[in-house]
């Protein structure tokens, strides 16, 4: 069974009823295995949300901090070069500088997915390990009231089980784990903003609670554009072939799909 000792900590957290809906229903069918409940469910993980702002702050100051070194090293080049300034620094010593820049420009982009592993133990291997579905490792989810604003990190980091045998979706969260399942679905909808897409589901919990979430997938060098429309939006795509009994899922931007 999932934690339920951190729930007071989501308080005021958009997620918060549907987990307490969710955690009734848990109690009451005496479900062991989330994965075989025969409802829809949002349940805590046990991870704080702290966790996950400090995973997305380290990996933000690896990038300044590659930008500082790699401006610093740029910089003693300049005035050495142009400026004609004696700075008492050897040349291995700005290579070095700018290598340790770069090398922090790199390891920025799998970093989250690094920090973030020893959190799911074994829920992101039972999610990859599924072969009769698609496992994508790395989506965010967001509260749709936020979505469009910056911030530090997305309310959850994914990995989504598209189970279209069972008419489900399963994600697997850092600080929740959720089952979306179609008969619970009362919205599918495509949101384009700008060159980022996301999927916004709205999904009933219980017998009185709904939960919205947006999901986006992290960008990927085979995925076609965003400008091509929902239709060829690989994320609302697969979600909406797995929750729909129809074939085709082409359709034009902003498509809401009721069910």
């Amino acid at each position: 069974m999932h934690e339920t000792s951190l729930i007071d900590s989501f308080q005021k957290d958009f997620r918060y009823q549907a987990m307490r809906a969710s955690l009734d229903g848990m109690r009451k069918e005496q479900v062991n295995d989330p994965w075989e409940a025969s409802f829809s469910y949002c349940l805590p993980t046990g991870n704080s949300p702290r966790i996950l702002r400090r995973i997305y702050l380290s990996s933000i100051g690896t990038l300044l901090m590659g930008v500082i070194l790699l401006l610093s090293s740029g910089g003693l080049v300049f005035a050495r070069a142009v400026l004609d300034l004696n700075i008492p620094i050897q040349n291995m010593g700005l290579i070095l500088l700018t290598c340790a820049g770069v090398i922090c420009l790199i390891f920025f982009f799998p970093l989250v997915s690094w920090l973030r592993a020893p959190f799911f133990k074994e829920r992101g291997k039972r999610c990859q390990q599924q072969f009769r579905a698609e496992c994508i490792p790395q989506v965010t989810l967001e509260d749709p009231a936020t979505g469009e604003k910056t911030k530090l990190a997305p309310e959850d980091t994914c990995y989504l089980l598209l189970d279209q045998e069972c008419n489900r979706l399963i994600l697997e969260g850092l600080l929740c784990s959720y089952q979306i399942r179609a008969a619970d679905v009362i919205l599918i909808q495509f949101i384009k903003s700008g060159f980022s897409t996301a999927t916004l589901i709205a999904v009933r919990m219980g017998d009185r609670e709904k939960l919205e979430i947006r999901l986006s997938k992290i960008p990927h060098v085979n995925d076609r554009p965003a400008s091509d429309g929902a239709a060829h939006d690989y994320l609302f795509k697969r979600i909406t072939k797995t929750l729909s009994t129809q074939q085709s899922t082409e359709s034009p931007d902003n498509q809401s799909y009721l069910r």
